[in-house]
Parts: C-alpha cells; structure tokens; sequence
C-alpha cells in the first residue's frame, strides 16, 4: 500500500480457526550448516590430504647433507569481506573474504621451523539466504543426488540373447572401480578393473596368496548329503576332502566325483561331503596350464600386461600399480558411508576406508549364492541407495581439485632453495 510516496506493510488478517502445529522451520539451514562445515573443518580437512608437501633434494645436495624442506598446512581462517552485499551488487564483483592458510616449513637439515600465514586467495561467502553473489549476480549451488559409495549385486542383461549377468560392484567416492562378474551362461566369475578388460577372477585370488588351485576351490566348498541320488546329481564335482573307503582305500582331495568312486563315498560311511562349488570349479577349469602354475608374483604381471599392455611389465611397478588401485587412501576412498554399507551388507566389523582382501573374499562368496536369492540384488535408482551431495561438499570437491594442481608448483619451489 502507498500512501504519501512511501511504501508501507500491509495488515493480514487471518481468518482460519486452526493454528500451525509446530513453527515452519529454516528450510536451508542444510545449506547454511553444510557451508558452516566446510568453512570451519572442510578446508584444512583438504588440505590435510596433500600435507605434508616435501621436496626432492639432488643427490649432489643429499651427499652435502642438504635434505631438503617440508611444508605443512596447521590452519585456515576466513579474513573480513571487503564489500558488503549491495556494493556488490552495485559494483558488480563477488561477494568474497580472504583465505588465509597458516603454513609450518621445516628445514629437515637443521631443524629450523618457521611458521607464517600465507594468502590462498578469495573465497565466495555465502549470504543469510544460502545464495553467493558473483559479479553481482545472485547465484544458487544445487545440491546432488549421487549414488553412495558402497557394495551393490546387480543383474544385468547382455547380448541378443539376454544372458543374465550378476555383478558385484565396489562404488568408492575416489578411485577405480572393482566389478566381480558372474556369467550365468558360461557359468563362471571374471572380474574387471578399473573399467577396462575382463580377467580371470583366479588371477587376483593368486595375489593374495591362494596360488593353488585346490587352495582356491577350498574358500567356497559346498556341502552335500551323502547318498547315491545326490552323489549322481554332482558327478564331475572335486572332492574338498580325504575320504577313507571300506578296505582303507583314500579317495584324495581334488579327486573328481565319478560312477567309480560314489560307491567307494558310500563305504565310506561318512554323512556329508565337501565338493567344490560348481562355478568356481567351472572358473579354475578355465584356466590353462601356465594360469594354473602360476604364482603371486606371475599372476601380478599377467594381470599388469591385461591392463596397461603397452608397458614393459617389472613385477615393483606391476604391485605398486594394482596396490595403489585400491588398497592406496591417498588413491582410494571409500569414505564413512560407503565403508558402513559395506559391513552391514556383507557383515563385515572392518573400519579402513579402503578395500581390503576380506571385502573381496566375502563379495565372491555373497556373489556365488546370488541367482538362489534374487531378492538379495539391489536396485541402481532406489534413493535408499543414494545420498545427497551438499554445497559444502561440493565446494570441497572443487577446492581439492584447484589444490591439486597448485601441489607441483608448490614442490619445484621448495626444490628451488
């Protein structure tokens, strides 16, 4: 209403007999809360991954006794804005305070330690509203729906004539992905890294130190019932176990099921029986010779020529790579979240934040049972299986990424005193 030429506030009156049951609450007070985090913990939290940054002293310097600098980062703070909201707006600039980052450099030869705070640059300041104001113009970060890191058993289908594929999918935040496959039409596992060529799933078994076949067989056994009908139904199957026959005769382990023996199994008088499971026995079947004598060291280099196949492959550069995959933090995260879901879906109690051997072996075995239970797969789009990526995340994200390139100027100076 405009009365005198001045605007004034106009008079509601309600007329509704039912009042509000609680008080509207602050709907962004997500954002809000979420930038509050990253201002206070999430930069230094940044900046911790990169710290500390040491540099690489000649070997002439080395032999003098030099040994170089190295660099830590021990706080951050926001400075005060320059301008307020509406000279911003007015001026057409952003809507920003100084970072200051207080940095410890030591000299790893004597000792010296000098502690200062260094400019890092401008960092956009978000209004009361949840908005930031850039080059004047008021601006809105949008949240995320991601998918949370984690373990997922998916069905997939494949080819013309829709082959059902089971997969089991390690999500991380950061770093290369690890998919176990089981082909129901080959009936056998393969397993993919980091989103390049299929390879023998036994190959990586090999490197954690089952080298042998029977050693392999032996993780997934699968329990039978002695009797004549169920020794029929799995002829061909290798026996996990010594049987003793009547008349002292040993059936060996890693002896096959066949018409000959189950009449010895059935002297034998034993109830029950340990085979190997059909799809990983079909797996180590599939192995040729020189896969099946292989050992870890072998079986790092075969896996190494599958996957950069235009390197010459040394076995310290083939570990390192395949270790720095998903066993590296600097390299790999699978974050809180995404290490909670894995243990309750797996029913693990491990708290590392990257992939351990156990993860893999229990994924296999959840991944061999899977086309029994259908109703154990997960569904890719179901919001229970996804998470919300906040601004101060967001902004996280970003800063990590703009430091990471900032990192290798840092080195080459402090190499240059």
């Amino acid at each position: 209403m405009r009365r005198g030429g001045k605007v004034q506030k106009r008079n509601r009156i309600s007329y509704g007999k039912l009042k509000d049951a609680i008080e509207v609450p602050n709907l962004i007070s997500v954002q809000l809360d979420s930038y509050k985090e990253f201002i206070e913990h999430g930069i230094i939290e940044a900046l911790e991954k990169f710290s500390p940054i040491e540099s690489r002293p000649h070997k002439a310097d080395v032999k003098k006794g030099k040994k170089g600098f190295r660099l830590e980062f021990v706080k951050a703070r926001l400075g005060d804005v320059r301008y307020t909201e509406e000279e911003c707006r007015l001026k057409d600039t952003t809507f920003s305070a100084p970072l200051y980052i207080t940095v410890r450099i030591k000299d790893t030869h004597s000792g010296e330690i000098k502690e200062n705070e260094a400019l890092f640059g401008y960092l956009p300041i978000m209004t009361e509203r949840g908005t930031f104001i850039i080059n004047g113009a008021e601006r809105v970060v949008v949240h995320q729906l991601v998918r949370s890191p984690g373990v997922y058993f998916v069905r997939e289908f494949e080819g013309s004539e829709r082959t059902p594929i089971f997969y089991a999918h390690f999500l991380p935040e950061r770093g290369a992905w690890l998919e176990i496959l089981l082909n129901m039409k080959k009936k056998m596992l393969q397993v993919r890294i980091d989103r390049k060529k299929k390879v023998k799933l036994p190959l990586m078994l090999k490197i954690f130190g089952y080298t042998k076949p029977l050693d392999i067989l032996n993780l997934y056994p699968l329990t039978i019932t002695v009797d004549e009908d169920e020794l029929a139904v799995h002829i061909g199957s290798t026996i996990l176990e010594d049987v003793t026959a009547e008349g002292g005769e040993v059936i060996h382990a890693g002896e096959k099921i066949s018409e000959e023996t189950i009449s010895k199994i059935l002297s034998s008088g034993v109830k029950e029986l340990k085979i190997a499971h059909p799809y990983m026995q079909k797996t180590i079947e599939n192995l040729d010779e020189t896969e099946s004598n292989m050992g870890a060291d072998d079986a790092y280099i075969a896996l190494f020529r599958k996957l950069r196949p235009g390197e010459i492959p040394r076995i310290n550069v083939a570990k390192n790579y395949f270790n720095s995959l998903y066993f590296d933090p600097e390299r790999y995260d699978l974050t809180e979240i995404g290490r909670t879901k894995i243990n309750a879906k797996l029913k693990l109690n491990v708290e590392s934040r990257v992939l351990t051997k156990e993860d893999i072996m229990v994924a296999i075995k959840y991944l061999l049972d899977i086309d029994q239970h259908e109703e154990r797969l997960d569904t890719k789009d179901h919001l229970g299986n996804k998470r919300v990526r906040t601004v101060g995340e967001l902004m996280k994200i970003e800063f990590e990424r703009g430091f990471s390139r900032v990192q290798k100027m840092i080195e080459d100076k402090l190499n240059m005193y």
